[in-house]
C-alpha cells in the first residue's frame, strides 16, 4: 500500500463479507498498521504485519475474494483479491 496523501494513515482492520474471520500476525499497535506519508507498506513481507484468514469456505484458485479495508482517515475501501495458486 502507498500513502500518497498529505497525512499519515492507519489500516485499522481487514474483513471479508463472506463471514471469514481475520486476525493480525506480527506487531500491530492498537491504532492499526501505520502508513506514513509518501511511504510504501507491504503487508506480510520482511517482518511486516500479516493478515490471516480463518474459516474461509468456497474460495478456489482463480476466484476473487472480497475484502473490506478500514482506514482511520480514508474510511472503508472495498476490493477483490485473488488467492495464491495452490
Amino acid at each position: 500500500m502507498v500513502n500518497d496523501a498529505s497525512a499519515p494513515e492507519h489500516l485499522a482492520f481487514v474483513s471479508t463479507p463472506d463471514a471469514a474471520r481475520t486476525s493480525w500476525r506480527g506487531d500491530v499497535p492498537p491504532a492499526g498498521v501505520e502508513l506514513p506519508t509518501g511511504r510504501t507498506v507491504t503487508l506480510g513481507s520482511h517482518g511486516a504485519p500479516q493478515v490471516s484468514l480463518h474459516d474461509v469456505h468456497g474460495i478456489h484458485a482463480g476466484h476473487a475474494v472480497p475484502f473490506i479495508l478500514g482506514f482511520a482517515n480514508a474510511g472503508l475501501v472495498h476490493l477483490q483479491a485473488l488467492p495464491p495458486p495452490r
